[in-house]
């Protein structure tokens, strides 16, 4: 079964307003619509070589809404000088970055552990959101 491995999504107190609020607001709108409303059949129907970046997709898509109603900027794919992290949301210095993997991607526990955080060095942030999706396949990969 596709879905999220659970987890709650908490905003520190003094993060209200920020980047990171907003990129926390957007993966929730996401992990709702796949854990409510049926989305997790939109990523059962991707091949499993395509499934990631339907996620990022629909992510891209759910955060486009949310950011041109509340002024943030969404740069998908950003490159800061380590590569292209999946989401950048920003609003001049404010940014935040966010990384999907799936647990189906054999680099998915690297993508927590080394990936983010270089991503979040090249954008001189320390707000970073990863998403972890548990598509069933492989989800050994990260119980502990």
């Amino acid at each position: 079964m596709v879905g999220y491995l659970k987890s709650t999504l908490i905003v520190p107190r003094d993060t209200q307003g920020t980047s990171f609020e907003a990129s926390c607001k957007i993966v929730k709108a996401f992990r709702e619509w796949v854990e409510y409303h049926r989305g997790s059949l939109i990523i059962k129907a991707s091949t499993s070589r395509s499934t990631e970046k339907t996620v990022q997709r629909t992510i891209h898509a759910t955060a486009i809404m949310y950011c041109k109603e509340n002024n943030w900027d969404i740069s998908p794919e950003e490159d800061g000088g380590r590569g292209p992290v999946d989401f950048k949301i920003s609003l001049g210095n404010d940014k935040t970055v966010i990384e999907i993997k799936l647990t189906s991607n054999r680099d998915c526990v690297h993508g927590y552990e080394t990936q983010i955080e270089e991503y979040a060095k090249a954008e001189s942030t320390e707000y970073k959101v990863f998403v972890l999706i548990d598509t069933g396949e492989h989800s050994e990969r990260v119980r502990g």
